[in-house]
């Protein structure tokens, strides 16, 4: 396997290094047996030390002879197994092979694998940093596929076990899939708008015109086409023909009022031009700070995202302003047919609503106050948990074994659990099994059907392998929950304090108590007690009177239970370890230890026992510092509550708990990862907000106008909630995350509608006539941009594509987007309008005052 599988594959360009486990490279074992020990009279470290000098080679200096330099070097070292048999040991001409077993061969190992029920060997290879997942991953398995066909590995069956390249290849295809129909889905949306093939495709033509561009900045950049760049773009394809339709709505605007295509086509551009610039900066800036300074994870997560995002929509805009023009010029693009359409009816009926509105200011203020405080509704009801569980189709069973037992103990354990499973495999949809196990720890990954293959959900198998689960009696087996968070647990809690006793003690009150909580399931200390360990105090008046020191007792007895390394032995094929201790037969009970015999400088033989007091006691706790306390961990799995559920219960019932003076509680990592990440994105989400308003304040020179399309933003998140809660969403990161984006598109139509109305106002038209002008417009271009927008993103929102095939799902963000850009393109057309009318009364009070203080 190390010549032809570890070293074939470390050879292959792209990978670093590749681990080898359950099979250890062979070593020389010299076993002491303790009776021949006993009848030579032997000292065991006399003996370690003879064994270390005997094995030498040595720079002794430099001579001269005949003008000529010479390095001296004595050499000693064993070249064969017979000289390590056959060395003396002592004046009588005992040879080592008397008094121990010499074998040249496999060390016991205390850890293995099983997969399927049959022992395995793992293998891990890693790339190099830089280097393609994909490309890699393809280069090894092809020479995997080469491996497998040499002589010397008949009858052996690699096994991919977890291969990271197909859960990146399956998100790109899905992503890849979701794009291309939601850019058929935002193309059919143009041609129901324009009623023109023409004008459909030229509109459509800024999609794959920015898509090549962004490819090209971001091969410049040094950016790859990965999980989190090809996201970017797929949430970007519904956003690229924004900037081009309302370039082509404005241009064909402009044809009532002159006949000449060159005149009709620079008033069409100028009118809107500065207004899409804008909110194109608006959707480009939400993704400054963590552009300019990403601190952590997720920050750098939303610099790729940003940057590809900004690169198309700025390309998108480019084509909006120049391309886009051109080309309706040359076709002669705005020929229309005067044929009414369903959208005409429905601007005159939006523009008879909107009238109405405007002449009941009440009912409007009723309006735009109800819709915001329904966001109350979704704040309580919706689930929240920023790294919500998550069902990859694998289960991880922990045994939590209570101590340290021989391995074949833990084996015994582990077979008969996966005996358990194997004789349910259908009823479970089991597809595999692999275990990993060693003398303190074993773990069951429990591999189901794909999903497409399965009738039963993760949670359903679970309850199903719990009811019968075989009890152990050195271990208390529970599922370890896989949730998308960095720490990847479920829930904990951390007691800190100065005694470890105490803090186990306290741990096991804990326990008890979690135990009981609704919704918390698996609850285990990490308080364990610790294996029992046998505790050789040396008696020092005992052991001076027999010439020994309390240091060679413990040295003797660690090279007879643990060994020692001695020096390599050299061979032809490289350097193999050597190593000496008692045989096993001779350790394998307390009377073995107590009768292992010591030799003083005398020769004297004197057991253990007679120099040492014996204990068997609990080992230390299994504790650790962190800030400079000693802390210990309770941990659980959540049922059917989220993070934040769970964060509340465990509040209450620990803040009824007494603990001692010194002694206290806090969250574990779970809760403070979940904090850490909750502060970044609010953070991100003020930045937003007000990069997002500085950008409107410069295009509308005010103070207050931009406040009006800012709530467009507002009413975007009350429509997300209210999309989570019909949906049945969790508000998770990726939900947040999507929020940050739809911060930065809703504020587009805003900005197109309100500039739109300040120039009609410019031009002489009092204030509710170039409202009701402006939303008349305006409306073609506002359900257009986005029709597409969602459209493009409604693959996305039913599907299950998960990021990497590990990772988080996509679809939260996704619905973020639909749902808020949904309601807020209704606010926008019917709200937005009495928002304005409300600000402008109230600046128009303002400069009243202003004026009145003057005089």
């Amino acid at each position: 396997l190390n010549r032809n599988l570890k070293r074939r594959i470390g050879r292959l360009d792209g990978v670093s290094r590749v681990d080898m486990y359950g099979v250890e490279k062979q070593e020389i074992l010299i076993e002491l047996l303790v009776d021949r020990l006993t009848a030579h009279h032997v000292n065991i470290t006399r003996l370690a030390d003879i064994l270390g000098r005997s094995n030498f080679s040595v720079m002794a200096g430099k001579i001269t002879d005949s003008n000529r330099r010479f390095s001296v070097r004595p050499m000693g070292e064993f070249t064969s197994l017979s000289d390590i048999e056959n060395l003396i040991i002592n004046d009588q001409n005992l040879r080592l092979k008397d008094i121990a077993q010499i074998t040249y061969g496999q060390p016991t190992l205390d850890y293995g694998r099983h997969l399927d029920r049959r022992y395995a060997i793992g293998v891990d290879v890693f790339k190099e940093a830089g280097a393609n997942t994909v490309g890699v991953t393809r280069t090894i398995l092809e020479e995997i596929d080469r491996v497998e066909k040499l002589p010397e590995m008949q009858g052996i069956i690699l096994y991919e076990m977890d291969n990271q390249a197909d859960g990146i290849i399956s998100s790109l295809m899905e992503l890849l899939k979701s794009g291309m129909l939601g850019a058929v889905l935002a193309v059919v949306v143009l041609f129901f708008f324009l009623r023109q093939m023409r004008a459909t495709i030229i509109v459509s033509l800024a999609v794959p015109f920015s898509l090549f561009v962004t490819l090209a900045f971001m091969y410049f950049l040094g950016l790859s086409l990965n999980i989190i760049t090809m996201m970017a773009l797929m949430l970007s394809i519904g956003m690229l023909v924004d900037n081009a339709v309302v370039v082509t709505e404005s241009i064909y605007r402009f044809k009532q009022f002159t006949e000449d295509i060159d005149s009709m086509i620079t008033k069409g551009v100028k009118n809107v031009g500065l207004a899409i610039t804008a909110g194109t900066m608006t959707t480009g800036i939400v993704f400054l700070p963590n552009i300019l300074n990403p601190q952590d994870e997720i920050s750098m997560y939303l610099k790729h995202v940003g940057v590809t995002i900004v690169i198309a929509l700025g390309a998108s805009l480019f084509i909006a302003l120049s391309i886009i023009p051109l080309l309706a010029r040359k076709v002669n693009l705005y020929d229309m047919t005067s044929k009414k359409t369903v959208i005409d009816k429905l601007i005159v009926i939006h523009h008879r609503f909107l009238k109405w509105l405007l002449l009941h200011r009440k009912t409007s203020t009723l309006v735009v106050v109800l819709l915001l405080v329904s966001i109350a509704i979704p704040i309580k009801f919706v689930k929240k948990d920023l790294f919500p569980p998550q069902e990859d189709r694998e289960i991880r069973l922990r045994y939590n074994v209570d101590g340290k037992y021989r391995l074949e103990n833990v084996v015994a354990a582990v077979d008969r659990i996966e005996v358990y499973l194997f004789e349910n495999q259908e009823k479970f949809e089991i597809e595999s099994i692999y275990s990993y196990y060693q003398t303190d720890y074993a773990m069951s990954t429990i591999i189901l059907r794909e999903k497409e293959d399965a009738t039963k959900s993760l949670e359903q198998i679970k309850e199903e392998i719990r009811a019968d689960l075989p009890k152990l009696a050195i271990a208390d087996p529970s599922f370890e929950m896989n949730r998308t968070s960095g720490s990847g647990e479920g829930v904990n809690v951390q007691i800190e304090g100065k005694s470890s006793s105490q803090l186990a003690s306290l741990a096991d009150d804990v326990e008890w108590i979690l135990s009981n909580v609704d919704g918390l399931i698996d609850v285990r200390s990490e308080a364990d007690l610790g294996e029992e360990e046998v505790h050789v105090v040396v008696d020092r008046d005992r052991a001076g009177q027999y010439g020994f020191s309390a240091q060679d007792v413990a040295a003797t007895v660690t090279i007879a239970l643990r060994g020692q390394r001695l020096r390599s032995y050299r061979t032809g094929e490289g350097e193999v370890d050597m190593r000496v201790k008692l045989q096993k037969e001779d350790q394998r009970s307390l009377d073995d230890l107590k009768n292992l015999p010591i030799f003083n400088q005398n020769g004297q033989s004197v057991r253990l026992a007679t120099l040492a007091n014996f204990s068997i006691k609990k080992g230390p706790q299994n504790v650790h510092r962190e800030n400079r306390k000693t802390m210990i961990d309770i941990s659980a799995d959540v049922d059917g509550i989220t993070v934040d559920e769970a964060k509340e219960k465990i509040r209450t019932v620990m803040d009824r708990y007494n603990f001692p003076p010194g002694y206290s509680w806090s969250f574990g990592r779970t809760f403070s990862y979940e904090d850490e990440t909750g502060k970044t994105m609010m953070l991100n989400t003020i930045l937003a907000l007000l990069l997002i308003y500085l950008v409107m304040a410069a295009l509308f020179e005010s103070l207050i106008y931009p406040a009006a399309i800012w709530s467009a933003i507002i009413y975007a998140i009350v429509g997300g909630g209210w999309f989570f809660l019909i949906t049945g969403t969790t508000f998770s990161l990726m939900a947040w995350i999507g929020i940050l984006i739809l911060m930065g598109v809703v504020v587009n139509n805003g900005i197109v509608l309100i500039d739109h109305v300040n120039q009609l106002r410019a031009e002489g038209m009092p204030r509710n006539e170039a409202i009701l002008q402006g939303g008349k417009d305006r409306l073609r271009p506002i359900l257009m941009t986005a029709g597409t927008t969602i459209l493009g993103l409604t693959p996305l929102c039913f599907g299950t594509t998960l990021i990497g095939g590990g990772g988080p799902p996509y679809f939260p963000m996704a619905r973020a987007i639909v749902g808020g850009l949904a309601f807020s393109t209704v606010v926008t057309l019917i709200v937005l309008p009495s928002i304005y009318i409300m600000l402008d009364d109230l600046r128009n009070w303002s400069l009243r005052i202003l004026a009145k203080s003057k005089i």
